[in-house]
């Protein structure tokens, strides 16, 4: 996609900014992305946590991240380094722990908690997207 997002918007103002996603892939050293967590909804389905179509700043060439690089260190979550902004939810955790909070975060659980039919029940839901800040 082409067109400006919230990333663009933060950036333009120089305030700091993250997407943190549970169960956001490593990458291998051989510069291969994975994923292999899962977690049991509540109906009993075993369902992969990360979902790569729930991530939408990785439509966006300025803030993709396609190699799922980790932020360089927590003192750079919410700057501009090499995982542009997206991270797992446990940097997230990593951050608040050390002090080191964006200005403006927006964080997604995982899969089996995000709402969607197939994947979790409607009473489970806790976890939608939101900007904190």
């Amino acid at each position: 996609m082409s067109g400006r997002n919230i990333g663009d918007l933060l950036n333009d103002k120089h305030v700091t900014w993250g997407w943190s996603k549970a169960a956001r892939p490593n990458t291998r050293n051989n510069g291969t992305a994975f994923c292999d967590a899962t977690s049991v909804n509540l109906i009993g389905k075993t369902v992969t946590d990360y979902s790569p179509h729930h991530e939408p700043f990785q439509y966006y060439p300025r803030t993709a991240n396609p190699h799922h690089l980790p932020p360089s260190s927590v003192a750079m979550i919410g700057g501009t380094d090499q995982a542009n902004h997206q991270y797992d939810l446990a940097d997230f955790y990593d951050a608040l722990a050390q002090g080191h909070l964006a200005g403006g975060e927006l964080r997604q659980g995982p899969q089996f908690q995000d709402g969607h039919a197939g994947l979790d029940t409607p009473t489970h839901s806790t976890s939608r997207p939101h900007l904190v800040g």
